[in-house]
């Protein structure tokens, strides 16, 4: 039985569930657990619901600093959006996009005899970009769950030493390195963590159909979620401690409320958990798996260009570098001659920035990018400067994988104890990002139900 078959036929005695986390696997933790008949209080440290996804509402075009899109294999956000009657619309295509390497800007047909290409020469036709699905390209995963299967295990370590084995450079390794979106570091980074994401690219290809997003923001979709409740969420009260003693869980927020239930939901990333005093004490080995899992180090800064000034130069929209932005996406307005710029630069590569203050990290960042890009200055005004890593609800974006930690963690990270179950994107089994904290949400559910029942 799924989670989604379970109805008000099989509902427990009115007893009460507390979800920690407002994000999606919160969400719809909570609508499910309502939907079988128990009471539900969602408890959020912010001051909105979403978590992770977020849609720049005060900027122009409503840009995402996270979640950007729903890929055409993530059936249940498309379930629910239909089922909350939200408008879901094809995301448009993106702009032209060129790479900028060592300084130099180079197009995709330029890049095989470019002095700057330090891959062999059977990959010379390879763009950056693409470089490591072609090292992956005979992927031992045959379905989206068997990064999790024993049989795997091997497959748990470097990626770094497994591509130099291949053949690789320091040079095109240290390429690679510059935009690696699963690990802060490709020497940090497991390979069987990459097979994983391989797979499920592949998967979401063979469907197929371009990727959606919701009518005027992704945020939409939390929101409804959440007015869907009949106690609506706590917001701005972060939880600091949750005990279970005389048969209840007792939540205590920073505010001072105490939250009576028969059990807890913990919905929330790893790095805002531990954060959490909680008796009885978690098993030592589930309480390590929390503290050692990692997330991707992610800033952002988002840019309105007030008209489309690579045109005349002929230029590119967008660029993936190997320099300290990152990738640049560009990201038309429809009805408008007007466009979103995110500046995305991940792993490493962001602590040079972090350790600045916001006004000096904001200034370097548009001084590089003017650098990089002359024919911008005047044409963009500055949004918003997003910084995943210090805020203190997720410190990162998502959950990474370094070598081993797959074998060593994954399987304690959902484990319930006692009456407390665990929920979020870093629990799933087959799917990541915003459908890995919906398939969570079923199987914490289930658990839920088994327990209280």
């Amino acid at each position: 039985m799924t989670a989604s078959a379970l109805s008000l036929d099989t509902a427990a005695p009115a007893k009460r569930v507390i979800v920690i986390g407002a994000g999606l696997s919160g969400l719809r933790t909570a609508m499910l657990l309502q939907k079988i008949g128990f009471e539900v209080r969602v408890v959020e440290g912010r001051n909105r619901v979403g978590g992770r996804v977020f849609t720049l509402d005060h900027l122009s075009g409503h840009p995402e600093a996270g979640s950007n899109v729903i890929g055409p294999n993530y059936g249940r956000i498309l379930d629910v959006a239909n089922s909350l009657e939200l408008t879901i619309e094809e995301s448009p295509r993106p702009l032209t996009s060129g790479y900028i390497i060592n300084g130099e800007k180079i197009s995709r047909e330029s890049w095989p005899g470019s002095l700057q290409n330090p891959f062999p020469s059977d990959l010379k036709k390879i763009t950056p970009d693409r470089i490591v699905a072609t090292l992956l390209k005979k992927n031992p995963l045959q379905g989206t769950s068997d990064w999790r299967k024993p049989v795997n295990k091997d497959l748990d370590i470097s990626a770094i030493d497994v591509f130099r084995a291949s053949g690789l450079s320091n040079d095109a390794l240290k390429l690679i390195d510059s935009n690696n979106s699963y690990g802060n570091s490709l020497s940090e980074t497991s390979l069987l963590a990459l097979h994983r994401v391989s797979r499920a690219y592949k998967r979401a290809l063979s469907m197929k159909k371009k990727v959606f997003e919701v009518e005027n923001g992704n945020m939409r979709l939390p929101e409804r979620m959440a007015s869907s409740l009949l106690d609506p969420p706590i917001l701005g009260d972060e939880v600091i401690s949750v005990n279970r003693s005389d048969g209840f869980a007792r939540v205590n927020t920073f505010s001072g409320k105490e939250i009576l239930g028969d059990a807890v939901v913990f919905a929330l990333p790893t790095s805002a958990l531990r954060k959490i005093h909680i008796e009885p004490q978690l098993p030592p080995d589930q309480a390590q798996a929390f503290e050692q899992l990692s997330y991707h180090k992610i800033l952002q800064i988002h840019l309105l260009a007030q008209e489309l000034f690579w045109k005349s130069s002929q230029d590119f929209a967008g660029y993936w570098t190997n320099g300290p932005l990152g990738r640049i996406f560009t990201r038309p307005i429809p009805n408008s001659e007007k466009a979103n710029i995110t500046i995305w630069i991940n792993g490493d590569s962001c602590d040079q920035f972090v350790s600045q203050s916001r006004e000096q990290a904001i200034s370097n960042i548009l001084s590089i990018y003017y650098k990089q890009i002359p024919e911008a200055r005047g044409k963009v005004t500055f949004g918003e400067y997003i910084d995943w890593i210090t805020n203190p609800f997720n410190e990162g974006a998502w959950a990474i994988w370094r070598p081993g930690d797959i074998g060593r963690y994954a399987d304690l990270l959902h484990r319930p104890s006692g009456r407390y179950f665990f929920a979020g994107e870093h629990t799933a089994y087959s799917n990541a990002g915003m459908e890995g904290a919906m398939e969570s949400a079923d199987r914490v559910v289930i658990e839920v139900l088994r327990a209280l029942s």
